[in-house]
């Protein structure tokens, strides 16, 4: 009997007490408080990241555009910048197909001033709103990493160096700029910047 009680009480050492027990439990809890927070301001910079560089990539689509023609797609000799709604529908399916030469089929287009039917960027599932109630892809409605189809284009269609651009009409020194109206202001998303 008194080697089962000694076994017991080696094994009872051993063992977690309640208050340990609590104590590792609440320190666990405290780490997830500190490190939840920063995961998401570290994932929305993500999204910020991966948004900013599909757009500047959008951006180079549309200047090899315009070296290839000698005109941005979407303007006429203007006297002032051209400011393009991408959210609007028929907007976002015409700058899908002038920048890839293609329809949502996948046919040849010459649309935009594209007359050539030429392929400049090409366009992935990532780049198209996603609706999660229906699990589909919507090809007409351009968005950014955040899955915000609101986004705006100017083009310096006055050729002056120079575009008013963003949700501040800042001065940018650039010929294409693309950005996006955020419902938060920090998940505005500009190109240049």
């Amino acid at each position: 009997m008194k080697s089962s009680s000694k076994t017991f009480l080696k094994e009872a050492k051993r063992a977690f007490t309640l208050i340990e027990l609590l104590t590792v439990i609440a320190v666990i809890f405290i780490l997830l408080v500190i490190v939840v927070p920063s995961l998401r301001v570290v994932q929305k910079s993500v999204k910020k990241s991966a948004s900013q560089a599909r757009f500047n990539q959008w951006v180079s689509a549309i200047e090899f555009f315009r070296q290839e023609y000698g005109y941005y797609p979407w303007t006429s000799n203007t006297e002032s910048d051209t400011i393009l709604n991408l959210s609007k529908r028929k907007f976002g399916a015409t700058f899908v197909e002038t920048l890839s030469g293609r329809n949502a089929n996948g046919d040849p287009v010459t649309t935009g001033g594209n007359r050539r039917g030429l392929s400049f960027y090409t366009f992935s599932n990532k780049d198209f709103f996603y609706d999660p109630e229906t699990d589909a892809i919507n090809v007409n409605t351009l968005v950014d990493a955040f899955n915000n189809h609101k986004i705006m284009l100017v083009l310096d269609s006055d050729e002056d160096g120079q575009v008013v651009a963003g949700p501040d009409n800042e001065i940018v020194r650039a010929n294409v700029a693309i950005w996006t109206l955020g419902s938060k202001p920090s998940m505005t998303v500009r190109s240049w910047k």
